[in-house]
């Protein structure tokens, strides 16, 4: 196995570690991206929602987070992010992800409340939203 393979597992487990703490929850306490879809489901969306359609984009969007990080290591073999980088980006992405692959469907007010609601869900530190600005305002980078 190359050192490249083995390196992208590496950053592969980073990626789920970092935001495995946001799926795990028991029976009476529900972890964020359950609380993120089961929210999602009371809500007006503008095609039929589906569990399933959303978690499928939910879960294409993740993929697509721990895809940028490793483009970004390719592109700068020398300064590749460190475990820090990769946990901070990875939870900022995973609620990217939650707003628009499950609350995607939603009209634009419905998907602004939403994403301001699901910040109530999780720990992970958002900016601050309300009345002048929303979450999906945010655009998730790498460089900062």
């Amino acid at each position: 196995m190359s050192e490249e393979v083995i390196q992208n597992r590496a950053i592969r487990k980073q990626c789920v570690a970092a935001i495995r703490p946001q799926f795990d929850g028991g029976d009476e306490d529900f972890c964020f991206a359950t609380r993120a879809l089961e929210y999602a489901s009371t809500q007006p969306h503008i095609m039929e929602f589906t569990k399933i359609r959303c978690l499928e984009a939910f879960f294409a969007l993740l993929r697509k987070g721990i895809e940028n990080i490793l483009d970004f290591n390719e592109g700068q073999p020398d300064f590749p992010m460190e475990p820090a980088q990769v946990t901070n980006y990875m939870t900022k992405w995973l609620l990217f992800s939650a707003v628009w692959g499950i609350g995607g469907s939603m009209n634009l007010a419905t998907r602004t409340d939403f994403s301001n609601t699901i910040c109530e869900y999780t720990d992970i530190e958002c900016p601050m939203v309300g009345a002048t600005a929303a979450l999906i305002d945010y655009e998730i980078r790498i460089d900062d």
